[in-house]
């Protein structure tokens, strides 16, 4: 968070890093950098972050990313910014196996509005596993959205 006179002006989310453990809690067997940078004002805070679903063994990590990073080394990543969020494509990454995979989840529909995720919104289903719901803006609208594994 960067702040002026005690007043935030910025949030910045970066990379994930997800441990795997073995099942006796004795061993790491990897640990892997999902890179992600998300930078916004405090108006568009609720954008920033991720959520993750869990299906039998694998967790996947939902966030709000450009396209266009998808296809860009981990270093070359461009920021997730305020403005640029009605840019934005809803994507999943996964750990399973060795080194991370990153995937389009969420289509954008529209060349104009906002089509984003607001992953501190999720509510998970004790009972289906691999299902979470979380909120989405669409353009003025805000959906809630059931995404399964």
């Amino acid at each position: 968070m960067t702040t002026s006179y005690g007043v935030p002006t910025s949030y910045s989310m970066g990379d994930i890093i997800a441990v795997d453990i073995s099942s006796d809690y004795n061993e790491v067997s990897h640990i892997n950098v999902i890179g992600k940078r998300q930078v916004v004002n405090p108006p568009k805070v609720m954008y920033i972050g991720f959520t993750t679903l869990t299906r039998n063994d694998s967790t996947f990590f939902i966030y709000n990313e450009l396209p266009e990073n998808l296809q860009r080394p981990e270093s070359g990543q461009k920021n997730v910014r305020g403005a640029k969020l009605d840019e934005t494509v809803v994507i999943y990454a996964s750990t399973a196996g060795p080194g991370v995979t990153k995937h389009i989840l969420i289509e954008k529909t529209a060349k104009a509005g906002i089509d984003a995720i607001m992953p501190r919104t999720v509510l998970k289903d004790r009972f289906r596993k691999g299902v979470i719901y979380l909120l989405r803006k669409k353009g003025e609208d805000t959906f809630l959205t059931k995404i399964s594994g």
